[in-house]
């Protein structure tokens, strides 16, 4: 089968994929290594259990109220509550909260110790996610029985 050319996403800081998530990526000129998600009114988006071993990670609420599942503990969060931080190897999994039914959904997520590799996660994730599917929002089937290690 040949291979289809990738779509060049180095200018893009951007990734939506409708009805599901959206990606905001800082630009370069940014110290800041956040990225930004949004989850619309309706979404069933989730990042899927995960865990990282080399970084910790943070979320903070934005606006509206998300769900954390933290090694099996369940919690619903909301701009009050202050950082999310995730310690090491907490296998975690996070979407948006079943009652908060209207606005967005909007999450800030950071790493510590910082640095772009997020960032370069996310972007490839979501150019692959894009390119290999009609509806930019089924994963290809290369992800149905591999995992990822994001750090």
């Amino acid at each position: 089968m040949p291979k289809t050319p990738r779509t060049n996403t180095i200018d893009k800081f951007t990734f939506t994929r409708p009805g599901d998530v959206v990606y905001e990526f800082p630009k370069y000129t940014s110290a800041s290594c956040k990225v930004r998600i949004t989850l619309p009114p309706g979404s069933t988006w989730t990042s899927g259990p995960h865990w990282h071993e080399k970084r910790v990670e943070y979320f903070r609420v934005v606006q509206g109220a998300a769900w954390f599942t933290l090694n099996g503990e369940y919690k619903v969060y909301r701009p009050s509550d202050g950082n999310v931080p995730i310690p090491l190897f907490t296998v975690h999994e996070w979407g948006r909260a079943p009652e908060q039914e209207e606005g967005d959904l909007i999450v800030d997520e950071w790493t510590a110790p910082a640095d772009s590799f997020k960032i370069a996660f996310f972007r490839n994730l979501n150019s692959v996610i894009l390119d290999e599917t009609s509806d930019g929002k089924t994963p290809p089937r290369m992800f149905a029985t591999s995992s990822l290690d994001v750090g």
